[in-house]
């Protein structure tokens, strides 16, 4: 498709795909396995708590997990994403054709929503919107 058939959004899009320096920010694998192991740790704690009480750690223990993972899960998940922005390479991470990347999607809709709604906002950004052959601008 030339240029002059693009509507203004799609130059925008393309122009920002095309020229933008993917961002490679700074990240500690030691503060991301801090996290799990804290995380892991307070649900061990309160599971063995109260497994005194009744019969049932395991139940316990994944149900700790589950309710860790929605509700302080933004920031592991946060974190994971810097991670792949890091060492992902740059032609992988430049197959984009959304403004912003799907990184950077995925950032900003883990920031303004919570887990399960932003998962569901990354998904769909993932599999349905970035698999296109049109550029667009799409924010969460």
């Amino acid at each position: 498709m030339t240029e002059k058939y693009l509507s203004q959004e799609e130059q925008e899009a393309r122009e920002y795909c095309l020229h933008h320096v993917p961002e490679r920010p700074s990240v500690s694998r030691t503060k991301l396995i801090g996290q799990l192991v804290l995380m892991e740790s307070i649900v061990c704690t309160l599971s063995i708590i109260l497994f005194l009480w009744t019969d049932t750690f395991l139940i316990y223990h994944l149900l700790g997990n589950l309710l860790c993972f929605f509700f302080a899960g933004k920031w592991l998940l946060i974190s994971l994403v810097q991670l792949y922005q890091h060492y992902a390479p740059e032609t992988v991470r430049r197959k984009c054709l959304c403004k912003p990347t799907c990184s950077e999607y995925a950032i900003l809709a883990l920031r303004k929503y919570n887990t399960y709604v932003a998962l569901q906002k990354i998904y769909r950004r993932l599999f349905v919107t970035c698999r296109g052959i049109h550029y667009q601008i799409d924010y969460p």
